[in-house]
């Protein structure tokens, strides 16, 4: 696909000519080639195709019918994927996912509105026969964002925008709300038990079960999911619990590494000598993604004095402590999501966002098979075509910055 004349001018926007640059290799790597996937688990991949392709259409407006048509051919990938064939129904690694990108090309074109709500009513059917969480017995795959029920949620929200729910979906809406707030009940809220670890490090770090303080797989999604629910007028939320999880979040700091200001843990174990250390700064965990669930819950109680710790966290951390990809998970697209999406008319969260930006464009890698490819901790470099760790991701989060109405379903789907 030839690049667009408009969109590629040098006085263009840098982050829209970066997700320009992505949606070109993402038409010219469809799925099923080197770098592309072919795999109905890849749910995130297809999804986050759909979806940057479509943002573009709307941004694009001289090729927008080039657009509409890679992002109708993508969806239809994702289609054939789901409902039966993906494991989970989660936001970023199942059928959420495939709502939210159904309910995008639906905000566009009706006809997609017939599957969209096929696909929906699904879903809410399998809120509604599932068990209730096991409180006593929790995984992430019981109310997180990635994979749980506040990725649900988050997915039924986003496609409210488009099509009014039903009262199956709001039923299913109120009893992801009822489940989440029981787990935020008691002195350690969702408390992962230890026979629900995936991992050897999490048995070898908390023998009796911690409680997890990112936003992909901890309390703060839990806070960001339920106060979108209320801002969207989705399903009734118990706005005192809301504050109590959210205050709770706050007494959660914890000093610097650096004698700063006070940051967030990766977890606690609700023992009082347990001495954390700072987590990473990232979407997934850390002070950006605390910020933006505080934000949330800022908005919904009309509590500004929640939002205020991470304001001042996120502001003292410019240089985003060592991060190194620029990717949306745990790289420079999920602190420009989060700081573009608390500032509103806050002048230096405004400030911080665009130079994050600029720490996006930044991150383009020439030789990568989608113009920013995915670094790890241990500085592994991977071509990722996705949404949560890959290019797709990267390009909504620029555009996010600067045509947020063009990413609107997306970006509720993330709380953002």
């Amino acid at each position: 696909m030839a690049l667009t004349q408009t969109l590629t001018d040098p006085g263009t926007d840098a982050g829209v000519r970066l997700a320009v640059t992505i949606g070109q290799r993402l038409v010219d790597r469809p799925p099923g080639t080197p770098h592309g996937t072919g795999t109905p688990a890849a749910l995130d991949v297809t999804a986050g195709r759909a979806l940057l392709l479509r943002a573009l259409a709307r941004v694009d407006a001289e090729a927008a019918d080039a657009w509409t048509a890679h992002a109708d051919a993508a969806l239809a990938v994702l289609d054939e994927t789901t409902v039966a064939d993906v494991a989970g129904p989660g936001l970023l690694s199942g059928a959420g996912g495939a709502v939210v990108a159904l309910a995008d090309a639906a905000a566009s074109d009706p006809a997609h509105l017939d599957r969209l709500v096929e696909l929906q009513e699904r879903l809410a059917d399998d809120v509604l026969l599932a068990d209730p969480p096991d409180l006593d017995d929790l995984g992430w795959g019981d109310y997180d964002v990635v994979s749980g029920a506040a990725g649900q949620l988050l997915a039924l929200v986003a496609a409210s925008r488009v099509l009014p729910p039903s009262p199956t979906v709001r039923a299913a809406a109120q009893t992801i709300v009822g489940g989440l707030t029981a787990t935020l009940d008691g002195p350690l809220p969702c408390r992962v038990s230890p026979t629900r670890y995936l991992t050897a490090w999490e048995s070898d770090a908390y023998p009796d079960g911690y409680v997890n303080l990112g936003l992909a797989h901890g309390v703060p999604g839990v806070v960001l999911a339920l106060a979108t629910a209320h801002r969207h007028a989705v399903a009734d939320v118990d706005l005192a619990a809301l504050r109590r999880a959210a205050s709770w979040v706050v007494s959660r700091r914890i000093p610097d590494r650096d004698g700063g200001a006070p940051t967030w843990p990766t977890s606690w174990t609700g023992q009082a000598a347990d001495e954390p250390d700072p987590s990473r700064t990232a979407w997934c965990y850390g002070t950006p993604g605390v910020a933006l669930a505080l934000h949330a819950a800022a908005v919904a109680t009309g509590d500004d004095a929640l939002a205020a710790p991470a304001r001042a966290a996120l502001l003292a951390r410019p240089d985003g402590d060592a991060v190194r990809s620029g990717t949306l998970c745990h790289g420079w697209a999920g602190l420009l999501l989060c700081a573009s999406s608390v500032a509103g008319d806050d002048d230096a969260l405004r400030a911080l966002a665009d130079a994050w930006a600029l720490r996006v464009t930044s991150a383009a890698t020439p030789g990568a098979a989608y113009a920013v490819p995915d670094v790890a901790d241990d500085g592994a470099v991977q071509d990722d075509p996705g949404l949560l760790t890959g290019a797709s991701g990267v390009g909504l989060a620029l555009l996010a910055h600067t045509h947020p109405a063009a990413t609107a379903t997306w970006r509720t789907s993330l709380g953002a």
